[in-house]
């Protein structure tokens, strides 16, 4: 038979559980309180054990192959997963699916088939994380469909074309974008037009540097690669700093010193390959600000600027500007008719 008093003890002990929990005094993410009758805390219980099931369908249909329905059932497991429950478990599977889908997406370009490729990395995009990666297939998409749209004569004539953009950006100033392969570096005349036009003596050498996937050749009568921090000359003065700042991204900087730009605002080129970042450290250029990297990455239409993890994307087309952690960007062209630096 039991002892009275310690029914009696149990009793206030269950009393007390109850209590708390009904005056809200319980954090209701994580009660672990077998005795609480609080219906939000079994309301999140209930939530999270279907969390647990997604989660186990998802690296279900992921282990099978079936991506696109690991694609569909993680993005509902991040809209139930509790901040406390599962949250380990969920990011892990949500870093493999877009490993997997930026691994199909170069599949399909390929096996050419742009549009499955671009759908891949839309759905990657979608989910955050590896952005440059997500960004370098992108990269290839665009590519290919410049050169889709461009027509076949055109495409024989490039360096006649209209090209390059400037972006200004609060606290660096004015960037020329290039996205072409191959930029061509020479002195202003008249009866050549190059990408990159420097106010240097008229018989100053010609030069240009073509990009091959992740490297960068310099093409004189000698072609050599380049290496970060190289320095090329230019002219009897004239020096170019090229840098890649950031490992991971295929973009690379021009830093053009010891030389009279004709476009005295411009100072540094950007040749634009997957993305371009702006940051506080590890990035193309600094920016005072703590919050993550934003991030710059060429669309069919323009640009595209976001913070790092897929945050507050924004659309960046030639006349517009936009506004990101208090940093502006500001976006123009210009074309070979006038002098590009």
């Amino acid at each position: 038979m039991p002892n009275p008093s310690e029914t009696t003890d149990a009793n206030r002990t269950r009393l007390e559980a109850i209590t708390l929990c009904n005056e809200n005094q319980c954090n209701e993410n994580q009660c672990n309180n077998d005795l609480c009758n609080n219906a939000l805390c079994n309301k999140d219980r209930f939530n999270d054990d279907r969390c647990h099931n997604d989660l186990e369908r998802t690296k279900l249909a992921l282990d099978a192959g079936r991506l696109d329905e690991a694609f569909t059932l993680i993005q509902f497991a991040l809209l139930k997963s509790s901040p406390y429950r599962h949250h380990h478990e969920t990011q892990m599977l949500t870093d493999r699916i877009i490993s997997e889908l930026i691994r199909r997406g170069n599949q399909h370009f390929d096996e050419q088939r742009p549009d499955d490729a671009q759908y891949d990395a839309d759905a990657a995009f979608q989910l955050g994380g590896r952005q440059i990666e997500i960004a370098k297939l992108r990269h290839r998409i665009a590519q290919h469909d410049r050169k889709m749209r461009r027509p076949k004569a055109d495409a024989m004539k490039t360096h006649a074309k209209l090209t390059g953009d400037i972006l200004q950006v609060d606290g660096i100033g004015s960037l020329l974008l290039l996205q072409s392969d191959t930029v061509s570096i020479g002195p202003r005349s008249s009866s050549t037009q190059y990408d990159i036009v420097l106010q240097t003596e008229d018989n100053t050498e010609p030069i240009s540097i073509n990009r091959d996937e992740e490297d960068y050749f310099l093409r004189t009568p000698q072609q050599r690669l380049l290496s970060s921090c190289d320095s090329i000359s230019v002219g009897r003065r004239g020096r170019l700093r090229f840098t890649k700042p950031v490992a991971a991204s295929d973009s690379a900087i021009l830093e053009i010193n010891g030389v009279m730009l004709l476009r005295r605002d411009v100072r540094r080129v950007v040749l634009l390959a997957d993305s371009l970042l702006f940051g506080k450290s590890g990035c193309h250029f600094s920016l005072p600000t703590s919050g993550p990297p934003v991030i710059l990455q060429p669309t069919r239409d323009g640009y595209s600027l976001h913070r790092q993890g897929g945050f507050d994307v924004q659309n960046l087309k030639t006349g517009g500007s936009v506004s990101i952690e208090g940093t502006r960007f500001t976006l123009t062209t210009h074309s070979k008719s006038e002098a590009m630096v």
